[in-house]
């Protein structure tokens, strides 16, 4: 090697950048890393959020998040996850932008960070 740019360059061509992220995702397990940084939840699931009309049936009157009720402020569009927890669409689209999990029970969503879902199936295994 004679410490040009082409040479200090090519010294991961051919690696899959999959087997980087695994690589890192098993060393933060390793380390015991608990993923401090806050993930968002991925665009996909913010972006097919149903929007659903207030009904009496509803277990909850309040949303979770604000502790607004639902009736208290009825034009504000309200949403159910897969969970089946209810929220004002605005609150839980806030609370997404910082956390992936429901607010109620943890449910754990997807996110549109790689390196962070392939530490999540690493800790499943």
């Amino acid at each position: 090697m004679d410490g040009s740019d082409d040479d200090t360059d090519r010294w991961n061509e051919g690696i899959d950048p999959k087997f980087i992220n695994r690589l890192l995702a098993k060393l933060l397990i390793h380390w015991n890393y608990a993923w401090t940084d806050p993930v968002p939840v991925s665009n996909r699931i913010i972006n097919t959020l149903p929007y659903i009309k207030y009904d009496e049936n509803f277990h909850d009157e309040r949303c979770p998040i604000c502790l607004g009720g639902y009736l208290e402020k009825p034009r504000r569009s309200l949403t159910m996850l897969r969970c089946q927890h209810t929220f004002h669409r605005k609150c839980i689209i806030e609370w997404f932008m910082s956390a992936s999990t429901c607010p109620n029970c943890r449910y754990d969503f997807p996110t549109d960070n790689q390196l962070y879902e392939q530490y999540k199936k690493l800790l499943e295994e």
